[in-house]
């Protein structure tokens, strides 16, 4: 996930107005390539076991120009100051400046009290990047991007089934128009699509892009009178690769 903030440095000459739609032209340029961040990370999602010590990111720097980035974790307040999170981890380094092409190992530390957890807990892991101001007489726009990736938290004593196989074992159940894709699991699963059979083909769900806690469920509309009550499902995995599964009502 990649978040626009924008820093706008330009003479007084250019209205407000313009400002305006200097923005909705770089948000909405965000929404159709959302990969513009020069500073990647090597991962889509960290999990960090129960009893490490360290997890690790590696950060990738493709700027011309120096680059000052910022990191944070959060508990899902999108809008929050990294300095009123209260979260159980520490990051090293925090802030940091980085040459072109250079890359930076990030550590992540677990500082909790361990107390025994019965689920999967999520929180994000941000990263802010703020390219080197340019020395410039010309009027510019600076672009700051942040990046934001799935931290999971993952008890030790909720490893009877792995990740991958409780995403293979939701359970379908259809009432009227509704279907009910419930998550027995302790884990978080992920889901980017969800189709129903139809006849020989299988037809995308509307809005079927979706995160489903532990223990929880997930509703969505659909046809009931679709020719056959088959459904067939992507989930991510740990490491952000995509399995479909097949399953039927019940199952």
């Amino acid at each position: 996930m990649v978040t626009l903030v924008i820093t706008l440095t330009i003479n007084n000459w250019i209205t407000k107005m313009i400002r305006n739609l200097f923005i909705l032209i770089f948000i909405y340029f965000i929404q159709i390539s959302p990969s513009v961040s020069s500073v990647t990370i090597n991962k889509t999602r960290v999990i960090f076991n129960e009893g490490d010590k360290v997890a690790t990111i590696t950060l990738n720097s493709n700027n011309e120009r120096d680059s000052l980035i910022q990191l944070w974790v959060d508990n899902g307040e999108l809008e929050a100051k990294p300095s009123t999170i209260d979260v159980p981890f520490i990051l090293n380094p925090q802030i940091k400046e980085l040459m072109p092409n250079q890359a930076q190992v990030v550590k992540i530390r677990h500082i909790g009290n361990n107390k025994p957890q019965q689920n999967e807990e999520l929180y994000w892991l941000n990263l802010l990047e703020v390219p080197k101001k340019v020395e410039s007489e010309k009027n510019y726009i600076q672009l700051a991007y942040r990046t934001r990736i799935k931290l999971f938290y993952r008890p030790s004593n909720i490893n009877e089934k792995s990740q991958s196989e409780s995403s293979e074992s939701l359970i379908f159940s259809l009432v009227n128009d509704t279907l009910e894709i419930k998550n027995i699991s302790p884990f978080y699963i992920t889901i980017i699509n969800v189709k129903e059979k139809d006849r020989d083909d299988y037809r995308l769900i509307e809005n079927s892009n979706f995160m489903i806690s532990p223990k929880s469920s997930k509703y969505l509309t659909i046809d009931s009178r679709s020719y056959s009550k088959e459904f067939k499902y992507t989930y991510i995995n740990d490491w952000g690769g995509k399995k479909e599964v097949i399953k039927t009502l019940g199952n």
